[in-house]
């Protein structure tokens, strides 16, 4: 007997246990080994598999390394000179350029996956919850730190521009880095715990050069862990980047 597919030719071959199968059969009927043309399916998708990993961990790569190195030349520069808001814009900068070049490793539709799907109202809302969650974190941590109170001096600055330089535009290029990019090349890696995980260390990365360093990480973590939970949740980058730009508008608004 042969097992064939309703377009298989005419012409059959061996199979090792002697049956005859159609070169388009999957598997013998008889012994249930799999055809040449099923090993070749296979060890095609494999290759595809190995090669689309391979990918990925290069895209992460990217992303950590390319964000350190950035990190640390914008540390080199003269930033006391700057004003905040120019800091603010150079490192977001550098967030779009690293990922930018992280997600040249996929293509065009994982590009789009980068965003995710669209939200609706229900999904937002649990990002603006997240938001409001990590700011009572945030805030509950660092009264516990002496001195370490403030994290900037936007004294210089209306609070226009507070809101563009601390909500805005971190929410857009941070989110887009971490639950965007890292996000697409992890996910395919870990389970979804292990990619909330490994973005939210990320983006506690991203906030060390600022005042107070290592000490207020910890809440950081926190924090991209709740919109890490709400881009899971809802599929989508809208809702955690609507929460960050909450948490921040409402710590520039109170300082």
């Amino acid at each position: 007997m042969s097992s064939e597919s309703p377009d298989a030719p005419a012409t059959g071959m061996a199979c090792r246990c002697g049956a005859t199968l159609s070169p388009g059969a999957n598997f013998c009927s008889r012994c249930g080994q799999p055809s040449r043309t099923q090993v070749r399916r296979q060890t095609r998708d494999i290759q595809e598999s190995l090669r689309a990993t391979r990918r990925d961990m290069q895209a992460i790569t990217i992303v950590f390394v390319g964000t350190l190195l950035g990190l640390i030349a914008l540390a080199l520069l003269p930033i006391e000179r700057w004003r905040w808001t120019s800091v603010s814009l150079a490192e977001c900068l550098v967030f779009l350029a690293v990922g930018a070049l992280a997600a040249s490793r996929f293509g065009r539709h994982r590009w789009r996956r980068t965003l995710g799907d669209l939200p609706g109202p229900p999904d937002m809302a649990i990002g603006l919850a997240a938001g409001l969650i990590g700011a009572a974190v945030s805030y509950s941590y660092v009264r516990l730190l002496a001195g370490d109170s403030a994290e900037l001096d936007p004294s210089e600055e209306s609070v226009l521009q507070g809101l563009v330089a601390f909500a805005l535009l971190p929410a857009i290029f941070e989110e887009w880095l971490c639950r965007g990019v890292l996000w697409e090349a992890s996910r395919r890696i870990v389970p979804t715990l292990g990619t909330i995980l490994i973005t939210a260390g990320l983006f506690a990365l991203l906030h060390v050069p600022l005042a107070g360093g290592w000490a207020l990480a910890p809440h950081r973590f926190v924090l991209g862990s709740l919109l890490g939970w709400s881009r899971a949740r809802s599929d989508s980058l809208l809702p955690a980047m609507g929460g960050h730009a909450l948490h921040n508008a409402l710590f520039v608004v109170a300082v």
